[in-house]
């Protein structure tokens, strides 16, 4: 016997090449009770961040619940795959078929930065009821990009109904249900992105701050975009370029370097040893990348700052000598 009122999300695919999947099934299940507090364990908020989603309800969590029977929550019929769904919860923390599960795309590496997708999937049980689903995307600004509602299959199916919403920017999705639909696992299309490692030649310092990105694709800038590195150099930053793109990427006192890459949906893992000494970002290590920093000498200040080309906390000969042996070097 199905649930009354309880929305569950538990599997589903999209015809998009390098499409992911959200992992639920790993995820600790709850044997729900309607009327108790959903347990600490069994509430999913940032615990799939890596993937760079967060989750949320009206109770600030979503809630995992544990496999109900193949009959019972499988998109696809007979599926021992499917083990775990989600749900919406309430203020006060029960679990609620009635309130919606929201779906928050961010830099896995910086949550607080918003990222978008381009296309998003749930499917719903293959044993369905005929109720409606909705899906609302909505942007950075918070301004609605989409809408889309459909009613499930009436009765049993090979496999359930598929809902989908494609859009530009999308940032966050809201699932809102009624009746007793299920569905299947979350799967979304994300926009390349550089997953970046960097250093600066000399620099032994912490080297956090804001990173320029170039994105030129046959050789014409495409897209100007900037990433928040962190003190060990890594960073991330999305773009909306695909094929064969050249990324640009210049840091600090650094001047451009350039990487080729093959962007399509997803990470591009990247390596970036980024050449020193341009300390006016002109392009050029020139005299006035050397007039700077003896302008600033016996400076100290906590790394990194543009002068203190090394990053060892105090502008000294040691700088004059990292700029002076890059001298004449310009942007890749």
């Amino acid at each position: 016997m199905k649930p009354l009122g309880l929305l569950l999300l538990i599997g589903s695919h999209i015809s998009v090449a390098n499409a992911l999947v959200l992992d639920i099934d790993s995820l600790p299940g709850w044997g729900y009770n309607l009327s108790d507090p959903v347990p600490l364990e069994n509430r999913l908020t940032t615990q799939r961040q890596a993937q760079g989603v967060l989750a949320t309800s009206y109770g600030g969590f979503v809630t995992v619940l544990a496999e109900l029977g193949i009959s019972e929550v499988g998109w696809r019929r007979n599926d021992p795959t499917v083990r775990s769904g989600l749900a919406g919860s309430s203020p006060d923390g029960i679990v609620s078929a009635f309130l919606p599960v929201d779906f928050i795309f961010v830099n896995p590496l910086i949550p607080t930065e918003k990222w978008v997708v381009s296309n998003f999937s749930i499917t719903g049980d293959y044993y369905g009821d005929g109720s409606s689903t909705t899906i609302t995307a909505y942007d950075r600004d918070n301004d609605e990009v989409g809408s889309t509602a459909l009613n499930e299959h009436v009765g049993s199916a090979s496999v359930g109904t598929r809902f989908s919403i494609v859009a530009n920017n999308m940032h966050y999705i809201r699932v809102w249900g009624s009746g007793t639909t299920k569905y299947g696992r979350v799967q979304y299309v994300p926009f390349p992105y550089v997953q970046g490692q960097l250093s600066i030649q000399g620099n032994s310092g912490p080297v956090n701050g804001t990173a320029s990105l170039l994105i030129y694709k046959n050789g014409l800038l495409q897209e100007t975009r900037t990433a928040t590195v962190l003190s060990d150099g890594r960073f991330n930053c999305q773009f909306f370029t695909t094929d064969l793109v050249t990324i640009k990427v210049r840091h600090l006192s650094s001047l451009y370097t350039a990487r080729p890459a093959s962007a399509s949906n997803g990470p591009i893992p990247l390596n970036f040893v980024l050449r020193n000494g341009d300390v006016d970002s002109s392009g050029e290590v020139d005299a006035a990348d050397i007039d700077a920093v003896i302008a600033a000498f016996g400076a100290t200040n906590p790394p990194p700052t543009n002068p203190d080309v090394d990053g060892s906390g105090e502008v000294d000969a040691a700088d004059i000598d990292l700029v002076i042996s890059n001298f004449g070097e310009v942007d890749e």
